[in-house]
């Protein structure tokens, strides 16, 4: 007989789609439930839409949530996301429960003010098990949840989707983030523009995956620093068509401005396609660029240090195969997917076996 796995997350998420299609994969039965519209093959989607928009909106479908969590009776109630999904799920009185803080839910809203601090603690409070993917994310959820272990499952990367390519002719430097102001891709183009002006004749190129806000002010910013003609906007791409962009760079860059940068993914699989990674020393992005060891770390909003590590990197091609070794063996080492994978699994289980037989004999109100 499988397991049931319920995941509160939105459908639309690649994150979201990782884990559900993972779990298909070991023969869970698995189901997502989602305040917004999307599909996973193989995964049957809840979707509830909130009839109000803003926080207000996860209120008006609770009811609706937690009949469909009680109807579907899961071996393990997982919500990705601590303060909207979190919520939904510690409302629902379901147990095995398991919350994933996943950054700005830790970092950004309890810092808001005293009720949405409250909110946080009570839903962390609610779960049989709290998990974070990178050290420095864990201790900041600690303060929201004393006295609690919070388990760090990293998110991993596949290795054989994720390797290796050949050197571009043209030097490239790349970027795969959303186009908003916490991935510092404004920053990126600035740098960039030192390095030129430094060596105008030096082959350079940017290359910017992924789209939001920022794109009109970015190409803007592009046109006014005369780095028009060195950067391209890619838009967005999907999932599965990022590693063979990885495999077009010389090196990735990671210029993110905010500490709810709090992992890092991307960072792990430019690593995993053995390129060094210069990235800003922000949240949880110093457990996955190890500086001086696969790439290097500066200090965010600063053009110039980023600039600086570039040229280093650019100039330097030993240097760039010997930390481009490092990464793919790091990743080797912490971040495989499936390694991941599995520790989630031990940990469902684990819950579900710690928690009393009678918490299971539920009876929707």
């Amino acid at each position: 007989m499988s397991m049931r796995l319920v995941l509160l997350a939105d459908a639309g998420s690649s994150h979201t789609a990782k884990w559900a299609s993972e779990f298909a994969r070991r023969g869970w039965d698995v189901h997502v439930i989602s305040l917004r519209m999307g599909g996973i093959p193989g995964v049957e989607v809840h979707t509830f839409l909130p009839k109000l928009p803003g926080k207000i909106g996860y209120l008006t479908v609770a009811k609706q949530i937690k009949e469909c969590v009680y109807d579907l009776q899961p071996d393990i109630l997982h919500a990705h996301y601590a303060t909207s999904y979190g919520l939904l799920g510690a409302r629902t009185d379901y147990h095995p429960f398991v919350i994933s803080v996943w950054g700005s839910d830790v970092y950004d809203f309890p810092r808001q003010g005293p009720i949405q601090k409250a909110i946080l603690k009570r839903n962390l409070a609610k779960a049989d098990a709290i998990t974070s993917t990178s050290h420095a994310m864990a201790h900041e959820a600690a303060h929201y949840a004393p006295d609690r272990k919070i388990e760090v499952i990293p998110f991993g990367v596949d290795l054989g989707a994720f390797t290796p390519g050949e050197e571009p002719e043209t030097p490239t430097i790349g970027c795969a983030k959303l186009l908003e102001p916490k991935y510092g891709q404004e920053v990126l183009i600035r740098a960039l523009r030192l390095i030129v002006e430094r060596d105008p004749d030096r082959p350079l190129r940017l290359l910017l995956a992924g789209d939001g806000s920022t794109r009109e002010r970015l190409e803007n910013l592009a046109r006014d620093l005369a780095m028009a003609n060195r950067t391209t906007f890619m838009g967005h791409l999907a999932h599965d068509e990022i590693p063979r962009f990885m495999r077009g760079l010389t090196l990735f860059a990671m210029p993110s401005v905010e500490h709810s940068e709090s992992f890092g993914v991307a960072a792990v699989e430019a690593a995993s396609c053995a390129l060094p990674v210069v990235a800003t020393w922000v949240g949880g992005i110093g457990e996955v660029v190890l500086d001086e060891v696969t790439g290097l770390l500066v200090p965010p909003n600063d053009p110039h240090m980023l600039a600086d590590a570039l040229e280093r990197l650019l100039d330097d091609p030993v240097r760039r195969a010997e930390m481009g070794a490092n990464g793919r063996a790091m990743v080797r080492n912490s971040y495989d997917w499936k390694k991941n994978a599995s520790q989630m699994e031990a940990l469902y289980h684990s819950v579900r076996e710690a928690l009393p037989r009678s918490a299971y004999d539920y009876l929707i109100d």
